[in-house]
């Protein structure tokens, strides 16, 4: 089942970004999606020469990405894994073009400010389960506010 689809099974299963329940769909990740992140976090650790000059801080949000000159302008959802303040880790269920431009659309977690649109590249991009892929976005321009100080909390 696609994350984004209705009833089934896991409907009504979401998760906020600190994994309490959460009401509102527009800001709740489904179940599906935080099991294939968790899956991911307890793969082997990285190799010792991580490229890597920031640690990320865990930020499960909805996202989007809207490739520059994809006709027709489309918007690709994703769910955000981890970020700093120059690159975004997530999974998702499509098939995305990896060296491509793209502006990512993203909300600001815990600010009044309202969603941002960050420019990026698309740098890392493969599949990790059946219909699912992992990917980073590097940020074109410091995003501040998806650094460790504005990440969800955890406990």
């Amino acid at each position: 089942m696609r994350a984004t689809e209705q009833g089934g099974a896991g409907a009504g299963n979401h998760l906020s970004a600190t994994g309490t329940p959460c009401g509102s769909p527009t800001v709740a990740v489904p179940i599906d999606v935080l099991l294939v992140i968790e899956m991911l976090a307890r793969r082997k650790p990285p190799p010792p020469a991580n490229r890597r000059q920031l640690e990320r801080a865990r930020y499960v949000v909805m996202a989007a990405a809207e490739f520059v000159g994809e006709s027709p302008p489309r918007r690709h959802t994703l769910y955000t894994r981890d970020a700093n303040e120059r690159g975004v880790g997530f999974v998702t269920q499509e098939p995305l073009p990896i060296g491509r431009d793209a502006v990512l659309h993203i909300a600001a977690v815990g600010g009044d400010a309202g969603p941002l649109a960050l420019p990026c590249t698309l740098v890392r991009f493969e599949k990790v389960l059946p219909g699912w892929y992992e990917g980073a976005f590097q940020l074109k321009a410091a995003g501040p506010r998806l650094g460790a100080s504005s990440a969800p909390d955890e406990s």
